[in-house]
């Protein structure tokens, strides 16, 4: 099962995704961090169900969080990029506003100059 906050007529919600359709479990929780910290009291929630193709997907943390993330695939990036690998993993921050859902675009990459847009730099 997979929790996540989803958009739909301008309301944020929060859902359970499973084969391309969410339900919406919103009324069982405070918010999302309640959700996530209690997962499995969604199963058995009754809310109305959409084909995921009809909401727009919510990244899984709210303006509020910053996430602390570990490149732990950074071997595999860095080999397809020519570069050297690391001792240590790269460590870094999406900071609080910075995160898209799934099909939501990052709108940095548009205001870019098309050199720095190539593929060995399309993760800036």
């Amino acid at each position: 099962m997979r929790i996540g906050r989803f958009e739909k007529i301008g309301s944020t919600r929060i859902g359970v995704f499973e084969d391309g359709v969410v339900r919406d479990v919103t009324a069982e929780f405070d918010d999302f961090r309640d959700a996530v910290s209690r997962p499995a009291d969604a199963t058995d929630v009754d809310g109305e169900s959409y084909s995921t193709e009809e909401i727009t997907h919510l990244p899984p943390t709210t303006d509020n969080n910053t996430v602390f993330c570990a490149a732990l695939n950074y071997e595999a990036h860095a080999e397809e990029s020519d570069i050297e690998v690391p001792e240590w993993p790269l460590v870094f921050l999406k900071l609080p506003g910075r995160s898209w859902g799934k099909v939501n675009r990052s709108r940095i990459t548009h205001a870019l100059p098309k050199r720095l847009t190539t593929k060995r730099n399309s993760r800036l």
